[in-house]
């Protein structure tokens, strides 16, 4: 099985930390795909895990949903952001400082377990879908929220930006194809899988203050622009799997 390499999503992620605000955090856009994605979901009153998140964008959203939060991640500075932002604005969040291969919780915790974006960060994810089921509840609902890694544009655009550009990515980032995830979810025990697609029309804030940069952004978002040419499943930038334990 392919590792991770943890000691650079640290400092990966340590250093987006650093670029962070709460201005990208109230970002409006960023809302608009969180109700996007969660209309398809029933929320009602428990407790959650979103696992890798990261400066916690969609945790605080989580959160004002109505859930008690546990947001994990494995860069320090990124859950004392979190932590910081939950204090500032009275929300239910406990930022936890973690791996999600080795999840410091009991089995059976959750109520709700949310990736989103963050499978793509492992080489192999099974290790982390395993944990992931261990510590839901029986009954208990998983979303995990990933780039499209059965679309061919975005695949071309990730590849390039990973072996030639090294922005915004580490050696760890893996595009897993949509039946990848199946499969996995089906391994580690989940059922009722549900598949969901999506595309944004609009871009969030950047964290990047750098001109190149946000070219670079932009000549990405064209790209996926153009993967809208091809039908939902290959086209699609994102997609979403829902199961329960």
């Amino acid at each position: 099985m392919k590792t991770q390499d943890k000691t650079e999503e640290i400092e990966f992620h340590d250093a987006l930390a650093e670029k962070m605000s709460y201005e990208i955090i109230e970002d409006k856009n960023l809302k608009e795909r969180f109700d996007k994605i969660m209309k398809h979901i029933q929320i009602i009153p428990g407790k959650a895990l979103d696992a890798g998140c990261g400066t916690g964008e969609f945790t605080v959203r989580l959160a004002k949903s109505g859930l008690d939060v546990v947001g994990l991640d494995i860069s320090k500075k990124s859950i004392e952001f979190v932590n910081r932002y939950a204090k500032r604005n009275n929300l239910r969040i406990n930022g936890v400082v973690g791996d999600l291969e080795k999840l410091p919780f009991q089995s059976s915790s959750f109520d709700y377990c949310f990736c989103f974006g963050t499978l793509h960060h492992f080489l192999d994810f099974r290790n982390a879908l395993e944990e992931l089921h261990r510590v839901l509840k029986i009954g208990g609902k998983i979303v995990v929220v990933e780039p499209n890694g059965s679309n061919p544009v975005l695949r071309a655009s990730r590849a390039v930006n990973k072996n030639f550009l090294h922005i915004d990515s580490t050696s760890n980032e893996t595009l897993h194809p949509t039946e990848d995830y199946i499969g996995g979810f089906a391994r580690s025990g989940f059922n009722n899988i549900i598949i969901k697609h999506f595309s944004f029309d609009t871009m969030t804030k950047m964290r990047w203050k750098n001109i190149v940069l946000r070219l670079l952004a932009l000549c990405k978002f064209g790209a996926q622009k153009l993967s809208r040419l091809l039908p939902e499943e290959f086209g699609s930038e994102y997609v979403m799997l829902a199961a329960e334990k």
